[in-house]
């Protein structure tokens, strides 16, 4: 896995943890294993980048790859963040 100039300069302004960019690549969701809200928003990515992207949601953020190259990087809306099921509405 690659990274551009871009998307290091995203992820470091953006998320803050450039090895977030690997475990994403290798670890995180697609488009099959996440939520409608998810699977929603990722379709609206989609149609607004080129057929090849790919797109995996890890750690609360959005990771657009492009044949095993990061390309930019941001933090998932909050709405559309996982809750922990066994965290307390008061927390």
């Amino acid at each position: 896995m690659e990274i551009t100039t871009h998307g290091m300069d995203r992820v470091s302004q953006r998320i803050g943890r450039e090895q977030l960019a690997e475990n994403a690549f290798y670890r995180g969701k697609r488009f099959k294993q996440c939520s409608s809200r998810v699977k929603k928003y990722i379709n609206w990515l989609k149609n607004r980048n080129p057929p090849e992207t790919d797109i995996a949601i890890y750690a609360d953020c959005v990771f657009i790859f492009r044949d095993k190259t990061l390309i930019t990087a941001w933090k998932l809306p909050g709405y559309l963040c996982e809750r922990d099921p066994n965290a307390s509405a008061s927390n």
